[in-house]
């Protein structure tokens, strides 16, 4: 499978141009498991910064079949 990448428009401020790839893919189940691996003190930061909802996000599934109608 091919790996989807973007060009990133951030220009660093002394002009250099910093565009590059960048991974756009996102995987629930990795995302699940590297929110499992953080410590208390990097939930309590992420909470602070009003991303908590992020840390109670639910690991589930549909099959294929329940997505089209």
């Amino acid at each position: 499978m091919k790996k989807s990448t973007r060009k990133s428009s951030a220009v660093a401020p002394e002009g250099r141009d910093l565009n590059g790839n960048f991974s756009t893919r996102f995987s629930l189940p990795s995302f699940v498991k590297r929110v499992g691996k953080l410590t208390d003190d990097q939930r309590s930061a992420i909470r602070k910064m009003g991303f908590g909802n992020l840390l109670e996000m639910p690991n589930h599934r549909l099959r294929k079949t329940y997505c089209w109608s």
